[in-house]
């Protein structure tokens, strides 16, 4: 009922700051209708990214290089088992043998938030409304930028703590989206 909303003002300009959670939020229905008031105000919407752009070479991006051990080998065996479980079989686990684990890890946590996911992400619905409006439209960082720092973030090492510990992940981003909505 309290969206994270903050105005920054100037004598010449203000801006909003929306705090958004990709999913689990009904950004339609649960999003304040002050907030909404605002929105439909505004001449120009800022995203983290054009994830438009992102998805068009995200594959090529998410691919290991043919000289790198392929997942299932970088993960060894017991830990690629229990992957092959989270995801529901070794048939769709196999696909993802030729990935990196930041990609891999993605695919974790939107398997997790798919469970408590009640929209299309709330970043998606904003920028949709913000084009039926007309509004410009910006982002804060190129897709190549974006993909290098997840890269980083999302090691070999995070992703074998996400698989070994599903549980908590899963339900750490459950207490996050409810603190979100609080």
């Amino acid at each position: 009922s309290h969206p994270l909303l903050f105005r920054i003002k100037s004598k010449e300009k203000s801006i909003l700051l929306l705090g958004t959670i990709h999913l689990g939020y009904d950004v339609e229905k649960q999003l304040h209708p002050g907030a909404w008031k605002l929105f439909a105000q505004s001449k120009t919407f800022a995203m983290e990214t054009n994830l438009e752009q992102m998805q068009t070479n995200l594959l090529e991006k998410a691919a290991l290089a043919k000289d790198k051990p392929n997942l299932r080998r970088q993960l060894g065996e017991k830990i690629w088992h229990k992957l092959s479980t989270q995801l529901g079989g070794e048939d769709v686990a196999k696909q993802f043998r030729k990935v990196k684990p930041w990609f891999m890890a993605t695919i974790l946590m939107e398997k997790m938030m798919s469970a408590i996911a009640v929209s299309a992400p709330m970043d998606m619905v904003l920028l949709q409304r913000a084009k039926q409006q007309k509004m410009a439209i910006d982002y804060l960082e190129t897709p190549q930028l974006q993909l290098s720092v997840i890269e980083k973030a999302l090691t070999l090492g995070e992703l074998r703590d996400m698989i070994i510990n599903y549980k908590d992940y899963d339900q750490n981003l459950a207490h996050m989206l409810q603190a979100y909505i609080h």
